[in-house]
């Protein structure tokens, strides 16, 4: 051989030979990870790193190396393993099937533990693995019975105090009373307020205690003292309003605030604990009973008066008994859905004229299974509620109409349905309405005799009109039509400042009656009534039918009802 073509060979032997040797290894790497001997494979490449010999070609035994370290946790099948692959090699692709591999194996080792501390060490250590919340469950869970089962106060205070918004709030509370003897004010995760007893006096007169516990919210009251919560004492038991005589003294009241609210509302005796407004609701266990007053609706803001106040009592066949007496705060915001919030948006709705909407309500709490006891108290306080409620319940919309008699003037309450007007209450005088009250005559010597009223605006005998301000409209005040000025022989139109008066005159129609100055001498002028009084109070046809049908009568003019049509047609008719 040529000595130039030696020289090539040797030349290109020398280049070669890094690649031969980078084939080398990665051929090594790959018998190791095929032969299962994974964790061989990663000590190789980490020694020929360390000596910094792997060669231009390193990418791909590092991924060699990511590949053999995933089957050595694979083949070690341990939470130890795989944090420790997941730690190192988190950027290879490998890691996320790590991930799933290692939240398992570590979410059943915290479940084979079973234990409270285990839950919150894996919630703790992967808080973005998807068995967190289900070990948070398992957490509260098993740290709460560990804390029952303590049966010490402050341990259990502890847990609620660290699981504020648990489901399992509630079984904390009866077990905080559980542990210590006594009646409790049970709030919202709260320190329990202890309530003491109070003697109850002759007339169920009870002494303010100092102190008096107040909750927040509508309560539960844990009991925890000898026989509570048995059949055969469950009688001796009542929850009973409380109602101020003095700063210093209240009296027990068999009608809550709310019940009393209800009562004056629909004009009849304020409901007993046969509505349910009310309830004891005990749970099982010898020495402890709930008392629930969920069901009363301190929402309803007319029922409570800054706060309300009950008290539990006890009294033994025998004994005076004595009272535990404790306040409610009114919850902000709208009344929540129960039976008697239901009951007011009935009320609501009809005083407002919207008797469809009301009718709707109703079937609402017809199909409100804790609404049965109130349902029969109305039924047997009304008779038949619906009627009652809705279509015989004054509201706004209705009419107070006045009619001039043989007798005098006389006033009526109508309704004016599409079948015709119907009078719902009638009286003697004038009735007027303004604002929420009525007005029955008026104190002006010049409205002794009152011509009539449009718009909440009366008309009296001297012709001048004084506003009532029943629902804020004023008056327009139109000049006389040219035909009724012709007819009247004015030549010339007149000015506003020329217009001595206006007032309505009532012939089967509104009309109106004018006094102009012409020169040196007034003028009455008769004619149609200005556009915006009809816009004022346009008059349903019923109602006009019906003052048009008064035998013998004049009619003299109406009001809308637009203020609370309740207080209205009480005062209307003297209930």
């Amino acid at each position: 051989m040529k000595k130039g073509a030696v020289r090539a060979l040797i030349v290109a032997t020398m280049l070669l030979s890094p690649v031969v040797a980078q084939a080398g290894k990665t051929d090594v790497v790959a018998r190791l990870i095929s032969d299962g001997k994974c964790a061989a494979a990663v000590e190789k490449i980490d020694e020929w790193e360390t000596r910094s010999a792997l060669g231009a070609e390193d990418y791909d035994l590092r991924r060699l190396r990511a590949q053999a370290g995933y089957c050595a946790a694979k083949a070690a099948g341990t939470v130890e393993a795989y944090e420790a692959f997941v730690d190192r090699f988190s950027d290879w692709t490998e890691a996320k099937d790590a991930r799933v591999r290692l939240y398992d194996l570590a979410f059943s080792a915290a479940q084979v533990e079973g234990t409270a501390r285990a839950m919150k060490a894996f919630v703790a250590r992967y808080p973005e693995s998807p068995y967190t919340e289900q070990a948070r469950r398992q957490e509260e869970a098993w740290s709460f019975e560990d804390a029952a089962k303590s049966g010490d106060p402050d341990t259990i205070q502890r847990w609620i105090t660290e699981h504020p918004d648990s489901t399992l709030r509630e079984q904390a509370w009866e077990a905080i009373v559980r542990a210590q003897e006594g009646i409790y004010l049970l709030t919202a995760g709260g320190q329990p307020f202890r309530i003491d007893p109070v003697l109850i006096g002759e007339g169920g007169m009870v002494a303010v205690p100092a102190g008096m516990p107040v909750a927040p919210e509508l309560p539960m009251i844990g009991v925890n003292l000898p026989g509570a919560g048995r059949g055969e004492t469950s009688e001796w038991w009542k929850l009973q309003a409380l109602s101020a005589v003095s700063e210093s003294a209240m009296r027990l009241d068999p009608v809550g605030p709310v019940g009393r609210m209800l009562g004056e509302r629909l004009g009849v005796a304020p409901p007993g604990p046969e509505a349910g407004l009310m309830e004891l609701g005990r749970a099982p266990g010898a020495h402890l009973a709930r008392v629930a007053t969920v069901k009363n609706p301190l929402a309803l803001a007319a029922g409570c008066d800054g706060f309300a106040r009950y008290a539990l009592t006890l009294t033994p066949p025998g004994t005076a008994g004595v009272a535990f007496p404790f306040a409610v705060e009114c919850p902000p915001g709208p009344a929540h859905t129960s039976p008697l919030a239901l009951v007011v948006d009935v009320l609501d709705a009809a005083e407002a004229g919207h008797r469809d909407r009301a009718r709707a309500l109703w079937a609402q709490l017809e199909n409100l299974p804790d609404g049965a006891p109130l349902r029969h108290w109305l039924a047997s306080a009304l008779g038949d509620p619906l009627q009652k409620l809705i279509d015989d319940r004054p509201g706004t919309g209705d009419w107070i109409a006045w009619v001039s008699t043989p007798t005098g003037v006389a006033s009526a309450w109508l309704r004016a349905d599409p079948e015709g007007a119907r009078v719902m209450a009638a009286r003697d005088g004038w009735t007027v309405p303004v604002g929420s009250s009525v007005v029955v005559g008026t104190s002006d010597p010049a409205c002794a005799s009152l011509l009539g009223s449009l718009g909440g605006t009366l008309f009296c005998s001297d012709g001048a009109p004084r506003p009532v301000a029943l629902d804020g409209a004023s008056l327009g005040w139109e000049l006389p039509s040219p035909e009724a000025l012709a007819a009247a022989g004015v030549k010339s139109a007149p000015k506003l400042d020329d217009v001595v008066s206006v007032a309505p005159r009532w012939e089967g129609e509104l009309k109106a009656r004018w006094v102009l100055k012409v020169g040196k001498k007034t003028v009455e002028v008769l004619g149609p009534a200005p556009a915006a009084w009809t816009r004022v109070a346009p008059v349903p046809p019923e109602v006009g039918e019906w003052l048009a049908l008064q035998s013998g009568a004049t009619a003299l003019g109406l009001a809308p009802v637009t203020g609370e049509a309740w207080t209205l047609y009480r005062a209307f008719t003297g209930s």
